[in-house]
């Protein structure tokens, strides 16, 4: 048992005994009329005492095994979730894909020239830069996506329920929040932007499996110049966005949001028959 809850079983246990024996005194003292109700009065209200410590200790031990997920599963930098909460539930959305056939869309994102940022305006602004992305980010993804910090300036959003279509239509949206972010600083005015790779769980896939394509995409966008998306489908390699008109009603209905058909860019296998089929959709 935790010293936490032997320190407060104690008192109760005390208090419990007490209460008890003055109580039982009452009753069963050869004591008078008067005596014996004081008694029994005292250890009714001990008893009372004993209920309302026990909801005191029992709401403290919820507070702390909170705060203890929390401490062992959020970023603290960031807020963020952290690695060890991102690989438990990566695991878990893989099998739930393998025994329900539940979609579940990643997307991979690193900060573009963090280091350049780090090494010319010191660590306390690079904190800050990953503070004010992450609370941009948020703000433009669902309250069901997660996001995680994984390391460094390297951030993950899983995205439940979601197609690899709809995960890079809220992908670009991302990029785009990012990019307009700015963090002042000595009267200087800092601008960031992401590389972003995107993909989604399929079939034999494992947490690393699907991470690696994710990574591959990303360095793939990075490699194309940074501040991009770039799509992976299992068995083939990662893919740029390209301009499409497209009628939206169903990725609005993944997203649970309106989207502006001038702005949306979608995976592309750079095949006309994909664009084709999406039009029709």
């Amino acid at each position: 048992m935790p010293p936490t809850s032997r320190s407060s079983v104690l008192p109760l246990a005390v208090c419990l005994t007490a209460s008890l024996a003055i109580f039982f005194m009452g009753q069963m003292l050869p004591l008078d009329p008067y005596t014996a109700q004081v008694f029994l009065s005292a250890g009714a209200a001990g008893l009372i005492s004993c209920l309302g410590l026990s909801e005191v200790y029992r709401q403290r031990s919820e507070n702390e095994a909170f705060q203890l997920r929390e401490i062992s599963t959020i970023d603290e930098l960031t807020g963020a979730g952290n690695r060890r909460y991102f690989e438990t539930e990566v695991k878990r959305r893989v099998g739930q894909f393998r025994y329900y056939h539940s979609r579940c869309a990643l997307m991979l994102l690193d900060i573009d020239h963090f280091k350049f940022i780090n090494d010319r305006h010191g660590h306390w602004l690079g904190d800050e830069v990953l503070r004010q992305v992450c609370s941009s980010i948020i703000r433009h993804i669902r309250d069901v996506d997660i996001l995680f910090r994984i390391g460094g300036e390297e951030f993950v959003i899983v995205l439940p329920e979601t197609s690899l279509y709809a995960a890079t239509i809220a992908a670009e949206r991302v990029k785009k929040a990012v990019e307009m972010t700015e963090i002042k600083h000595n009267n200087e005015t800092i601008s960031v932007t992401v590389s972003i790779g995107v993909t989604e769980i399929a079939d034999n896939d494992c947490m690393e499996s699907l991470v690696v394509r994710a990574d591959k995409a990303m360095y793939a966008a990075k490699a194309a110049g940074r501040n991009s998306v770039y799509v992976a489908e299992k068995g083939n390699s990662s893919v740029p966005f390209i301009l499409a008109p497209l009628y939206l009603s169903k990725y609005e209905q993944d997203l649970e949001r309106p989207i502006n058909p001038a702005t949306i860019m979608i995976a592309n296998p750079l095949s006309s028959r994909s664009v084709r089929k999406a039009q029709q959709a």
